[in-house]
């Protein structure tokens, strides 16, 4: 049977397909993307050449997280998070500063399974998913950063940090969504009907 025009009415398979919309909502994704990188990330690789010679700190925070949906399926979400660091570098006892913004990108898959969950994939962040822009802040960084390899220095660090965050216990227990349960949970808590009080069956 059709759906009569104007009607709010939608199938099953229209119904399905709204609930897995809402249950990846993109503003929502980026907030917990957000809250879950912390708001600021520590870098200290370790120090290299002869005698721990060069090191590299950095400090930064993550800014807007932006997530996007696949034109082709929604299920399928691409993550980018740009990461804004200040870097100090030292060299046999010589200080020197950048600047630097890191792309980390990743992706999302939806997977409905049998009887009526939804698995979340997570795919790890590899060296090719990161790009660096690398600002010198004086002139010793300027030379320096043809000499050191910094950016490498900084991804390794990040792409560590960013790949212990996604296997977390609190990312591993988001991996799994019982809708049933939450469902449960909702009538259990109320929020589906709200029982009245005071009310006299005659």
């Amino acid at each position: 049977m059709s759906t009569p025009v104007g009607s709010a009415d939608i199938s099953e398979i229209e119904f399905a397909d709204q609930l897995l919309r809402a249950a990846v909502d993109p503003g929502r994704l980026a907030l917990v993307i957000t809250e879950l990188i912390g708001e600021t990330i520590d870098v200290r690789p370790p120090p290299i050449g002869a005698g721990g010679l060069v090191s590299v700190t950095a400090q930064g925070r993550a800014r807007a997280v932006r997530v996007v949906a696949s034109p082709n399926d929604f299920r399928e979400i691409s993550i980018r998070v740009p990461i804004v660091l200040g870097l100090r570098a030292e060299v046999a006892g010589i200080v020197s500063r950048f600047a630097a913004i890191v792309m980390v990108a990743t992706r999302i898959r939806l997977l409905p399974q049998r009887p009526c969950t939804l698995r979340v994939e997570i795919d790890p962040v590899r060296r090719a998913d990161m790009s660096t822009r690398l600002y010198a802040r004086d002139p010793l960084a300027n030379l320096l950063r043809y000499v050191i390899p910094v950016e490498a220095m900084i991804e390794g660090q990040i792409r560590r940090h960013v790949n212990e965050m996604l296997n977390s216990p609190e990312v591993m227990g988001l991996r799994h969504i019982d809708v049933p349960a939450l469902i449960e949970q909702a009538w259990q808590s109320g929020v589906v009907l709200r029982p009245s009080r005071g009310r006299r069956v005659s």
